[in-house]
């Protein structure tokens, strides 16, 4: 969804992810999940965190901390981020 400090994804989300806070629905708190191991496909996301961190460190000059925070900006009712 953000690549490279740009967000990519659809351009609709943000404003219906916030839509799933009110409304008629029960939900008040948006989580974004990152996750996926595994060593029979090519879902790799652990792993390639672990080798940002390597690379940069975890200093907020860091092509993965660039990411989330322009993540949590455009869409700001994001209230953490999981990783599974």
């Amino acid at each position: 969804m953000v690549k490279g400090g740009k967000y990519i994804g659809n351009p609709d989300w943000p404003k219906q992810l916030e839509g799933l806070k009110s409304g008629k629905t029960s939900g008040n708190r948006l989580i974004f999940s990152i996750g996926g191991w595994s060593n029979n496909c090519n879902i790799s996301d652990f792993a390639n965190i672990k080798n940002l961190i390597d690379k940069y460190d975890i200093s907020s000059y860091n092509a993965l901390y660039e990411n989330l925070k322009v993540l949590k900006e455009t869409i700001p009712g994001i209230y953490f981020i999981d990783f599974e």
